[in-house]
């Protein structure tokens, strides 16, 4: 069997890309791993239309919300991190506060346990939808200097950073799903994969799949 055929059964079975069989010529000769700009707006459209709905929606439970993550625990209603976008530019990601503001706590709060279980604690990520920073569906944002580490070691992990981040992806509901510390290399070929079938199709597919996984888990 030829690489190029090994390769191809490789994504078809297993819904990845295979990272050892990656080439330099691959992404400079290549269009494969490079997202079409058409789809690229579309899907900009799309999610930019879903997370104003969404927040117009959700904006009069957002306030209780609120008030209920401030009186579970002390701290802050909204987490705010550093991750690395569209390109490798930087921006500051928004989420609700689930876990307890002091380490002498052992359980986060009843109400953080509800927003996690459901989801719940990346409605703020709405904003960075809005914002331009993030999408629907996308490569899981990462840490500026979690990102650098990665790519002095693992060859092409910055072509992740082709598409926007996003709230939910395709690597999200396979290669960490239930898994406290996944497997860095298992999750990129999953981006990649992601970013070679770029289309708005596979992403209502994956919100689909993530909508379902999230109803099943809080049954």
């Amino acid at each position: 069997m030829e690489a190029a055929d090994a390769s191809r059964l490789y994504e078809t079975t297993l819904g990845r890309v295979c990272v050892s069989e990656i080439q330099p010529n691959d992404l400079v000769f290549s269009k494969e791993l490079q997202p079409k700009r058409l789809d690229q707006n579309l899907q900009s459209i799309f999610s930019t239309g879903v997370a104003a709905l969404t927040l117009l929606i959700a904006a009069p439970f957002l306030p209780i919300l609120a008030l209920l993550i401030k009186a579970g625990s002390r701290g802050p209603v909204l987490l705010r991190d550093r991750r690395i976008g569209l390109g490798g530019s930087h921006f500051t990601m928004y989420r609700f506060r689930c876990h307890a503001d002091t380490a002498r706590m052992e359980r986060a709060p009843t109400i953080g346990r509800f927003l996690r279980r459901f989801g719940l604690d990346t409605l703020p990520q709405m904003w960075n939808v809005l914002l331009g920073d993030m999408s629907l569906v996308g490569p899981e944002p990462v840490r500026p200097e979690y990102a650098a580490r990665l790519d002095e070691f693992i060859p092409f992990y910055r072509q992740r950073n082709s598409v926007k981040p996003g709230i939910t992806g395709w690597a999200q509901i396979n290669a960490y799903r239930d898994q406290p510390f996944p497997d860095v290399i298992r999750g990129l070929e999953y981006d990649l994969y992601y970013i070679k079938n770029f289309s708005i199709s596979l992403d209502l597919f994956i919100l689909v799949r993530a909508h379902r996984d999230a109803l099943v888990s809080g049954k």
